[in-house]
């Protein structure tokens, strides 16, 4: 019998190959696709003479075309094998980027904008979480942190790639570059996903049925109390403590949404405290080494000590770095502080899926998410536009991170009040 279990133990799970599409996905998706936008930014304008601020609109279009389609998005990747609607994706969200390349006026770049938003209503925020929750009881946060940290990663190596190209072959050759390279990374991702979880094809999770380690019973026991462990009912109604317990998780949405800019931001703060471009430079590769960094802490995080902790500490976690900025201008405590404020990227990215996956049975998380997916994408769109505004009415930075000090509060709370209506 124990040799029974042993060789069930050891036997390889499919959820791995998952997890491995999953990085893949987020590595050409987010991070050469996301991640590499704004390498472009200057050549494009100077080339074209067009306004930065103009140009950059085709992201809040790309968040309106990811927000209009994702309810017909989800319907189709319901009702055809995952692979199909996966390729549509992919092969409509690369391929607009790659025409981004042969444009040159505005009305243009705002259409394969929204074009590219409607391929990535799938790709962006929704898919890698999805399948993770569907195939991952144990070690859920760890795959969690790991796929998301491989956005960051190839977001590191893409932009002085990128750069390389634009320098010598142009933009528009960059362009090309990037959508191609994307999709060599996304396709082998499509191919190794047989089914959306693991009952389609006579699997379970990854961990349902096994026993906790020791050292994961705080975890565990967490999780004995969550409704996203109880027996899926497809066509269970929405009750009426899901639709409370979702005001507070699109509320949490929003505010992340909002600080999951502030990064692109600490540059130019550099500079308006009166330190140098090369000062705000270091400041925001300081932000990436703690988004990388706190992804992984994230997840292992959670698989120990339950979701509503992890996401309250990285929450306060965000205001210390914030608070820091503020308390460290002009002296050697702003590095430390913008690497810990790094983690309002991941607070977006991660923590918000988290969320709602802890709050939520598996077939309600399935309704749900699509729509909570939809906000995260239009107000993480929206959010590069809205911190600007926020600087724009005091021309400084000191107000906008006073409010992300309190968007760091206001977060806590409604983690606090989601868990708890459950």
């Amino acid at each position: 019998m124990n040799e029974t279990k042993n060789a069930a133990k050891s036997r390889f799970h499919y959820a791995w190959v998952i997890l491995a599409a999953c990085c893949l996905m987020q590595s050409a998706i987010l991070g050469v696709v996301q991640n590499g936008r704004g390498v472009f930014y200057n050549a494009v304008c100077n080339d074209l003479g067009l306004e930065i601020s103009a140009f950059t609109l085709y992201s809040l279009f790309h968040g309106i075309g990811s927000f209009l389609c994702m309810p017909f998005s989800v319907r189709f990747f319901n009702r055809v094998h995952p692979r199909i609607a996966l390729t549509a994706a992919v092969t409509l969200f690369c391929g607009m980027t790659a025409l981004m390349g042969s444009v040159s006026t505005l009305p243009a770049f705002w259409t394969l904008g929204f074009l590219q938003g409607a391929g990535g209503s799938l790709l962006i925020f929704f898919i890698s979480p999805f399948l993770i929750s569907n195939w991952f009881k144990k070690h859920y946060g760890m795959a969690m942190g790991l796929s998301a940290a491989f956005s960051g990663l190839a977001g590191v190596v893409i932009n002085p790639l990128l750069a390389a190209v634009i320098e010598s072959a142009g933009w528009r050759t960059g362009y090309r570059a990037q959508g191609l390279l994307a999709f060599a990374l996304a396709m082998p991702a499509v191919l190794l996903i047989r089914s959306r979880q693991p009952e389609d094809v006579g699997l379970m999770r990854l961990g349902e049925g096994e026993e906790a380690p020791a050292g994961e019973i705080a975890a565990e026991k967490d999780k004995e109390e969550t409704p996203a462990e109880q027996a899926p009912d497809e066509n269970a109604p929405v009750s009426a403590r899901d639709k409370r317990v979702l005001v507070w998780v699109l509320l949490f949405t929003v505010l992340a949404s909002i600080t999951n800019a502030y990064n692109q931001h600490f540059a130019k703060y550099a500079v308006t405290i009166g330190l140098t471009p090369a000062i705000g430079a270091a400041l925001v590769s300081c932000a990436m080494a703690g988004n990388i960094a706190s992804k992984f802490g994230i997840g292992a995080l959670n698989d120990r000590i339950g979701t509503p902790k992890t996401l309250i500490l990285s929450a306060i976690t965000m205001g210390l770095g914030f608070t820091g900025m503020i308390v460290g201008a002009g002296n050697f405590l702003l590095y430390p502080a913008s690497v810990l404020a790094g983690i309002c990227m991941p607070l977006c990215s991660m923590c918000v899926p988290m969320l709602a996956r802890h709050l939520y049975a598996p077939a309600v998380y399935r309704r749900v998410y699509p729509k909570i997916t939809m906000l995260l994408t239009m107000a993480s769109s929206g959010a590069i536009t809205v911190v600007s505004l926020m600087y724009e009415a005091w021309y400084s930075y000191l107000p906008v991170l006073l409010i992300g000090v309190g968007i760091s509060v206001a977060s806590v709370f409604c983690i606090i009040a989601a868990d708890r209506q459950k």
